[in-house]
């Protein structure tokens, strides 16, 4: 029927009524609970919710399913009604949930107040539409390629990398759920057109780009903030994952600036129906 999947999700309740809500998305092969500590931190005046995107965490995983951006977007969409988060929300999202969230914001303009995103893997040639040519882009996007053809090297990477904490805590690639992390690659991050949609937003974006991120290339980021006065990067020392004080730190931040600014704009809009 076409129904779109209900996420499973993690929710912070503010104390009385919220001032913003915020929304955490995921990105490959991790869960909701890579946010525990960014959920922690909101003002108690603020709703957090955390999802677990289809395919992870605790959410469905059905093995027929596309696991594309667009996919994404509809089970959260269908979430967030579900759960009353109607309006204005600011999206946080980590790797494949940036794309997730950059999706979502094109297809429901009027729900999203601001986007932060946090190392977005975010690759302009195959996404514009350019002639294919070695560039980091396309051999970056040759060794997905190459990784999920050859599953039986990949995963015992994957499990290795979470032993030594290369990786998130939370990260979580099994025998089971490695059929959806594979169809996750392929259609949200391989198969991608965020950039395109990105150019689309008019909504304040602030982008997190890891100094040692050995997956998220400058030049796309770079390149499409040059373009959009709504864009705003920032360059940290840090890895691909959201761990670490300088990362928690910034995204904090930001997150706090952002709920000031939408805090502002609501109490304007309320002194304006009032007079």
């Amino acid at each position: 029927m076409k129904i779109p999947y209900r996420l499973v999700a993690t929710e912070r309740r503010s104390t009385g009524r919220p001032r913003a809500t915020v929304v955490f998305l995921h990105g490959i092969g991790n869960s909701s609970r890579v946010w525990e500590k960014a959920l922690a931190d909101l003002p108690s005046s603020v709703r957090g919710v955390a999802v677990d995107l289809l395919g992870f965490g605790r959410s469905p995983r059905p093995d027929w399913l596309e696991y594309s951006a667009k996919t994404q977007a509809r089970s959260l969409a269908r979430t967030l009604t579900l759960l009353g988060v109607r309006r204005n929300v600011i999206i946080v999202g980590h790797s494949m949930g940036a794309l997730v969230a950059i999706h979502y914001a094109k297809t429901h303009p009027k729900f999203v107040h601001s986007l932060v995103l946090c190392s977005p893997p975010l690759y302009r040639t195959q996404a514009t539409g350019e002639t294919r040519r070695a560039t980091v882009d396309a051999v970056l996007i040759g060794a997905y390629r190459r990784a999920r053809k050859n599953p039986k090297l990949l995963l015992p990477f994957l499990k290795t990398a979470t032993k030594y904490g290369l990786i998130n805590e939370s990260f979580s690639v099994t025998d089971e759920t490695f059929p959806s992390y594979i169809a996750a690659l392929e259609a949200a991050v391989i198969n991608q057109s965020a950039i395109v949609e990105l150019s689309d937003l008019r909504i304040p974006v602030h982008i997190i780009r890891g100094r040692f991120d050995p997956v998220v290339l400058a030049e796309p980021i770079k390149w499409i903030a040059s373009r959009q006065p709504n864009i705003q990067v920032k360059t940290i020392n840090a890895g691909h994952e959201v761990k670490g004080q300088t990362y928690l730190r910034e995204l904090r931040a930001i997150i706090s600036t952002l709920i000031n600014e939408y805090t502002k704009k609501s109490n304007e809009r309320s002194s304006s129906r009032k007079t």
